[in-house]
């Protein structure tokens, strides 16, 4: 079937003019709007200049447009600068550097004194010209030992030590003797002192108490003085100088009262620094023993 015979269903019209009737309305309606604008624009009033200058409106109706031309109008055309700053004065010269002289070197610090009393090591005892020492050392007489130098043994029972710069004498018993019994309780003191001594410094003693303390040291006077009688019989004392006292036995040391003993190996140490014979040396120095460990085994009992 050709083109211009083709019909639309339902509608008993051509297709070929239904087409052409379409193109023809949508082109009218082009046509229209062009001729209405142009219809527009000639019927229209013409547009005023001052309208047309929008800039210029804006500009008049813009208040800080006319504030910044009323300050340009009224002002002076003649600027009047400000007074230049002065300079400032010249600043002092410093004042001249005065050279001190440096101070003086201090003088250098003494050495420190020597302590007043000896506190070094404790002597446990004197042999021959060895010292021994509580520390357990053994130091021979011009050696040194622990900070300490033996200068010098004086007797069995006092010996110089040097220590810490100073030079000291330190007896054997010094430490052994209560403060009770006085500066020297065997120099020059008799029973009685000895018993009024101990008696004040013990405590309050009953009246028992003291007439027992009174009856045993007449007892040792009265046994002393029975030893020294003995003695005197039997020869010892005149075959030599009265300065070495009498023979002791155990049994008389055994009597003796701390103080006695001390006393006792007080004269056998002035004894054995004389000059006595091999035999009287051998009985002082076994009697010294003896002494000594009756000393040290009675040290609490008074």
């Amino acid at each position: 079937m050709r083109l211009h015979e083709r019909t639309i269903p339902g509608v008993p019209i051509p297709a070929t003019l239904a087409l052409s009737a379409c193109g023809i309305i949508i082109a009218s309606s082009f046509v229209v709007g062009g001729l209405l604008g142009i219809i527009q624009s000639a019927t229209e009033d013409s547009v005023l200049s001052d309208q047309a200058n929008v800039i210029g409106k804006i500009l008049e109706d813009n208040p800080i447009m006319e504030r910044s031309q009323n300050r340009f109008s009224g002002r002076s055309i003649f600027y009047i600068p400000k007074e230049p700053r002065r300079p400032s004065p010249p600043k002092p010269p410093p004042p001249p550097r005065v050279e001190r002289e440096p101070a003086p070197t201090p003088p250098p610090q003494p050495p420190p004194s020597a302590p007043s009393k000896y506190a070094g090591p404790g002597i446990r005892g004197i042999l021959g010209n060895e010292v021994f020492f509580e520390n357990g050392t053994r130091v021979k007489v011009g050696n040194s030992a622990d900070g300490v130098d033996v200068l010098r043994i004086n007797n069995p029972f006092s010996i110089r030590l040097g220590w810490k710069r100073g030079e000291y004498e330190v007896n054997l018993f010094a430490e052994e003797i209560p403060d009770f019994f006085g500066k020297a309780p065997y120099a020059g003191s008799s029973a009685s002192t000895l018993l009024s001594l101990e008696t004040m410094t013990t405590g309050p003693q009953s009246q028992s108490e003291r007439d027992a303390a009174q009856a045993r040291e007449l007892k040792e006077i009265q046994d002393r003085e029975a030893r020294e009688a003995r003695n005197r019989q039997t020869g010892d004392g005149g075959s030599q100088s009265s300065d070495v006292p009498a023979a002791l036995a155990q049994s008389d040391v055994d009597e003796m009262s701390r103080i006695d003993a001390i006393r006792a190996m007080s004269s056998i140490g002035r004894a054995l620094r004389q000059e006595v014979d091999e035999q009287t040396k051998k009985r002082l120095e076994d009697e010294r023993t003896m002494l000594r460990e009756h000393i040290r085994n009675n040290s609490g009992a008074e």
